[in-house]
């Protein structure tokens, strides 16, 4: 099962400490504001993209509440699209 979360900031973010956004600031395909991001187990994983590219998994934490974007020092401009697509899988015998 995938799912993907939408969030565009209104202003500048420097990551010169952790950011946290919370799963509240986000909405999923529908446009719909979401509680809590899809938990994938041991048996799943997320993507970041950030203005599109895909982000290295050593760069974020994602938990059932809230993103965390590690500390670069690098910039996200207002207006850049941040995306969390989180992947579950599911195997099923035949």
């Amino acid at each position: 099962m995938i799912q993907r979360y939408f969030f565009i900031p209104s202003i500048d973010v420097t990551l010169s400490e952790e950011w946290r956004l919370s799963a509240g600031q986000f909405t999923d395909d529908s446009g719909k504001t979401i509680e809590r991001f899809q938990s994938v187990g041991k048996k799943g994983y997320y993507n970041l993209f950030i203005n599109g590219v895909i982000q290295a998994g050593g760069l974020f934490d994602v938990s059932k509440d809230a993103l965390y974007i590690k500390r670069t020092g690098t910039t996200i401009l207002a207006g850049t699209p941040i995306i969390i697509e989180s992947i579950k899988i599911k195997a099923y015998i035949v």
